[in-house]
């Protein structure tokens, strides 16, 4: 197997573990909205980082998470759904008109940052994406009880003693900071279906949570490897493969409980 490949496969099952386990959670609390809010409003970073000569994924991790960090103001109104998507077309529309003080010497891939391009993946990047994985596996550990309290009622977590606006700031950094590492990855316009499709999938499989977290993991890893085999063997773009693939196994779910 090409060395290319299996920095992608790995790179990928990173991001299928640390990713899906916390769509799980994203479902659990009715936001199917959030990771492409804050996917949108990472071309943002992707724009800033070109303009300032930054690295685009540390451009776009500290985009991601200054917009999590606005969410987590917004939350405390009761508008928050329609704020959040009303601030990430802003943040989008924002990062589009900026392309015009981009100077015209700059070769800019746009097409691999929308839809992502996992076989150029750098081994230091995939140290890096495994690494995270490992952290997020390990908050969540820690944080399972919680998460899961939370996701059923917010009155009853705080009546137990959950420092609610702690943990609410802990998962939307988490969820901000895996979205912006994913986009080289996935694409911009693809990851928030990364986030929630496996746990999707996981859902109409499981019977609790805990197997769901861990079915999402499980069919987010084969569509990362799917993915990867039919960009290869077709030369598709790996993003838009990866998404088709996790899709393919959410349609055999819904056969499934026909």
């Amino acid at each position: 197997m090409e060395n290319f490949l299996i920095y992608a496969i790995l790179a990928g099952v990173g991001i299928a573990c640390s990713l899906c386990p916390v769509g799980a959670v994203v479902l659990w609390r009715r936001l199917p909205y959030f990771g492409d809010a804050i996917a949108h409003a990472a071309i943002f970073g992707v724009v800033l980082g070109i303009i300032f000569n930054i690295h685009t994924t540390v451009a776009v991790i500290l985009i991601s998470i200054i917009f999590g960090l606005i969410l987590v103001v917004l939350k405390k109104t009761n508008i928050e759904a329609v704020l959040t998507v009303i601030l990430a077309y802003s943040f989008l529309s924002l990062g589009l008109f900026l392309l015009i003080f981009i100077s015209y010497n700059t070769q800019i891939d746009i097409f691999s940052f929308l839809f992502g391009d996992i076989l150029l993946i750098l081994k230091s990047e995939i140290r890096f994406v495994i690494v995270v994985a490992i952290a997020v596996l390990i908050w969540i550990y820690y944080r399972w009880k919680n998460l899961l309290l939370m996701s059923v009622n917010e009155d009853l977590a705080a009546v137990e003693g959950i420092n609610i606006n702690r943990l609410n700031l802990e998962f939307l950094l988490v969820v901000s900071f895996l979205i912006g590492i994913s986009i080289k990855i996935i694409g911009t316009l693809l990851v928030g279906a990364m986030l929630i499709i496996p746990a999707a999938t996981a859902r109409n499989f499981s019977k609790s949570p805990a197997t769901m977290l861990i079915l999402s993991i499980v069919f987010g890893v084969i569509s990362v490897i799917m993915g990867i085999g039919l960009s290869y063997l077709v030369d598709s773009a790996s993003g838009p493969s990866i998404i088709l693939s996790a899709s393919s196994l959410f349609a055999i779910s819904l056969v499934k409980n026909i």
